[in-house]
């Protein structure tokens, strides 16, 4: 070999191992990068579970907390969010726990986490104990009202659970993390999570001949606490289903998710009414009614006779003459005693009352409702008295709460209708 080759070939060989090592170490660097960026990074964390096995396990559950990595491990890991009323909540997790062990199953996350010292399991759940084939043979029946003013409530739950994905929809909400206790996460809220208990059940004095429907009231009476004598109907209705519901009504005031009404202060003909109702039952949307107050009913009566008997009302439907009382006590508006009786509407339904819709006939006009309290044979205290000859006359009762009557004899009760969709 020739000795001027030699110091040739070491440079060459020396400059094919600087750009060997060269590109090894550019094609590392973008790994070590991501490694950084992910160790940094505030993300839900499991443990050592496989993507696949938490995709699996997180389908329709939120377990409730974030944690980064302490290390460039998977585990150790520190806990860097609780959220409020979610699941981890209950169980006691805290920032600041490290999750020391991760053990994923099919319905269940098992945890290890060291506190102070010390460690402890908790265990996070997501077994639905209840399927939409359970919801559906079980029936409305099974929902009943008592002691509480939360007809607003079981009756917008019996609309849902008459579709459906409605069914479908209330058995992803109902998990169970032992024998004897639960969770139930509303779709409007679906990060937080309300403990109900089958001991509690009695304590609460509820009446629901399904334990779904008693364990979705218990979780009701502890998001609606002030609530239970007389809540909103598309307040339940958008928690059972995550959707703002629609909303008919004669009046915007009633309305804080927008109505559908006529001009100004008119209220919905029978015939858009019907459209509504049969809209919405062919389509398997739930929807349900809210009925006029006794005195707003008879309010409404009042102001129709004034305005017949050409009384001139004020905005708040007071007569404007300020000599009203005395001119009637005169005979000038003796009208008005025979209007106010040919005007009057016999209370054939329960004031204040919501009723869920559970079919309409368009070609007879009959519409059949069901009662949350199963039966009316039982007096309550925000009932009002009702006038059973006139009940018989005007409603047939179907028996369990279910009554069917003319829409034209229904119409003047409504005072909202809400409906969503699916």
């Amino acid at each position: 070999m020739n000795m001027r080759c030699i110091p040739k070939m070491i440079i060459y060989i020396f400059t094919l191992l600087f750009l060997f090592f060269d590109k090894s170490i550019s094609l590392a660097t973008p790994f070590q990068a991501e490694v950084v960026k992910s160790a940094t990074s505030s993300s839900p964390l499991y443990g050592g579970v496989s993507e696949t096995q938490m995709r699996a396990l997180s389908q329709y559950a939120q377990f409730g907390f974030l944690a980064v990595r302490e290390g460039t491990n998977e585990l150790p890991a520190k806990i860097t969010n609780v959220t409020l009323h979610g699941m981890a909540y209950w169980q006691g997790l805290k920032v600041n726990d490290s999750i020391l062990k991760a053990n994923a199953t099919k319905n269940m996350l098992e945890l290890t986490i060291q506190r102070d010292g010390k460690s402890y399991l908790i265990a996070l759940t997501n077994e639905h104990p209840f399927t939409a084939l359970q919801i559906a043979n079980t029936g409305l029946n099974g929902i009943v009202q008592k002691n509480y003013g939360d007809c607003w409530f079981d009756a917008a739950l019996a609309a849902v659970a008459s579709t459906p994905t409605g069914q479908n929809l209330i058995a992803s909400m109902i998990r169970q993390a032992s024998p004897g206790s639960y969770y139930v996460s509303f779709l409007d809220q679906p990060d937080i999570c309300w403990p109900v208990k089958l001991s509690t059940i009695q304590h609460y004095q509820l009446e629901d001949k399904v334990l779904w429907a008693s364990l979705l009231e218990q979780a009701c009476l502890l998001r609606f606490r002030n609530e239970h004598d007389g809540g909103q109907i598309e307040l339940a209705m958008k928690a059972l289903t995550g959707k703002i519901p629609r909303q008919a009504t004669s009046l915007s005031s009633l309305a804080p998710y927008g109505s559908l009404k006529g001009e100004e202060g008119e209220r919905l003909s029978i015939a858009q009414m019907a459209d509504i109702i049969n809209g919405a039952l062919l389509n398997h949307e739930p929807i349900a009614i809210g009925t006029k107050s006794k005195i707003g009913l008879r309010m409404e009566i009042m102001t129709a006779t004034y305005k017949q008997a050409g009384v001139d009302l004020d905005s708040k439907g007071r007569p404007t003459n300020p000599n009203f009382e005395q001119d009637l006590r005169a005979g000038k508006y003796n009208s008005l005693i025979h209007m106010s009786e040919t005007l009057k509407i016999p209370l054939i339904l329960w004031g204040n009352h919501a009723y869920t819709v559970v079919a309409f006939d368009p070609t007879t006009n009959m519409i059949t409702l069901r009662n949350p309290f199963g039966t009316e044979e039982r007096p309550a205290p925000w009932a009002g008295n009702i006038d059973m000859d006139e009940r018989k006359r005007l409603v047939q009762d179907l028996g369990q709460g279910y009554i069917k009557l003319k829409l034209d004899t229904l119409y003047p009760y409504i005072g909202k209708l809400i409906w969503t969709t699916l």
